[in-house]
């Protein structure tokens, strides 16, 4: 079945063109200017995917400060409990 090419276009404009996704493991201390950055950014067609890799220091309380200093980002936060290769 051939899909409708305005369909298609349409769908791929809702989307975001960039997915930044940060995995941290006890970095309070140096996360701060990575997310600083970030919000500097002209073009804001991006999401940003933050994963706490069950940090032990306040990498929690960075990212919650920050999602809520910038409302208008498209952020989501995720704690992974069990810890990989960040």
């Amino acid at each position: 079945m051939k899909e409708d090419t305005k369909d298609v276009e349409k769908d791929c404009a809702s989307r975001t063109s960039l997915s930044v996704i940060i995995c941290s493991y006890n970095r309070e201390k140096v996360i701060g200017k990575t997310l600083q950055h970030l919000s500097a950014q002209t073009d804001k067609d991006f999401e940003i995917v933050l994963v706490n890799n069950n940090s032990t220091d306040q990498t929690e309380t960075v990212f919650k400060n920050y999602i809520r200093e910038n409302p208008q980002l498209n952020i989501s936060c995720f704690l992974e409990k069990n810890q990989g290769l960040s």
